[in-house]
């Protein structure tokens, strides 16, 4: 019997590539014990497909656990709660597609009136259902998995047809539960599924970090990282740091390890305003990266911030000793 589950729940989140509505998770990292050490439910900002190949099994989706054994498959929308926990001593081998179903269907489905209806069906209910019995699904998915893994000349042409015809089957059947208009079973979906969309759609932007007093990035915990060569008090990478009207003002970072700020974006429009801030460091460290260059260790580092556009008026102190 399964054990009872807590009232905890992991977002899990992807990221999609530019112009391509399907992320694919294949082969041998997907062949395991799953749910080991996990008593807790996790939901995506994605459609989730996944695939069952072989294993046994038991699944939670929202609040029904549901078996599953192989040649099986899952259909979840995106902020639905779910888990998948294999028996004791037990492999299951999974693959999944994570779908960028609104996206898509705003330029697949030809007017936004069919798209939203398309949608609202496909995101009605989590579904898992066995190959046998609906194998046109199954033969869709499978070929999508396939195609991914291929990737060979003009793939994404390949299984955004297909992908489109699996979403037109799946609104299709699921047309009775979506627009019967019947009430939603199940609290936790209903408590977390607003909030979420909004997070998933704005959580870039609007960011403000004030008025705080960071201490020795690199030090204590930070020591424990696998990376040891890389901490900083304000860190963003380019190809995650597209933030809208991101500013940081008014804060004292302390002494870091190695940089007090570390700072990226994909584009020029992406960079945080800084405004402000206090920077103290121990003369002889590294004091700081902005657009992949570093800031230099002398007496006219504020003067240089303010001339590269880093901080609008930064106060500077260099410390003779180290903690």
């Amino acid at each position: 019997m399964a054990k009872k589950r807590k009232m905890k729940m992991e977002f899990r989140y992807y990221q999609m590539q530019d112009g391509i509505p399907i992320l694919a998770l294949l082969g041998e990292k997907w062949v395991q014990n799953y749910g080991r050490d996990v008593d807790y439910l996790h939901f995506h900002n994605y459609l989730e497909i996944g695939f069952c190949y072989s294993g046994e099994g038991e699944l939670v989706l929202g609040e029904e656990p549901v078996r599953f054994a192989g040649r099986e498959f899952t259909i979840i929308p995106p902020n639905f709660p779910h888990t998948t926990t294999s028996d004791v001593g037990n492999i299951s081998k999974w693959e999944y597609l994570f779908i960028d179903a609104e996206g898509f269907l705003q330029v697949a489905a030809g007017t936004p009136l069919r798209a939203e209806k398309m949608i609202q069906r496909i995101y009605s209910k989590a579904l898992c259902l066995k190959e046998s019995e609906y194998k046109s699904l199954s033969n869709k998915i499978i070929k999508i998995l396939e195609i991914m893994r291929a990737s060979d000349e003009f793939y994404l042409e390949e299984a955004n047809g297909i992908l489109l015809a699996l979403l037109a089957e799946v609104a299709r059947m699921n047309r009775s539960s979506a627009e019967e208009n019947i009430e939603e079973k199940g609290k936790i979906t209903n408590m977390i599924s607003r909030a979420i969309d909004y997070i998933s759609q704005c959580y870039m932007e609007d960011i403000l970090i004030e008025n705080n007093l960071t201490l020795y990035a690199g030090f204590g915990l930070g020591e424990q990282r696998p990376d040891k060569n890389t901490p900083a008090h304000i860190k963003t990478w380019e190809s995650e740091n597209f933030a809208k009207n991101y500013i940081i003002r008014d804060n004292i970072f302390y002494q870091s390890r190695v940089n007090l700020f570390q700072i990226d974006a994909i584009e020029p429009q992406y960079y945080p305003e800084l405004r402000h801030n206090t920077y103290i460091q121990v003369k002889g460290r590294p004091f700081g990266v902005w657009n992949k260059e570093s800031v230099c260790q002398c007496e006219d580092t504020a003067h240089e911030m303010r001339d590269r556009g880093i901080d609008v008026d930064p106060i500077v102190i260099w410390e003779e000793e180290a903690i």
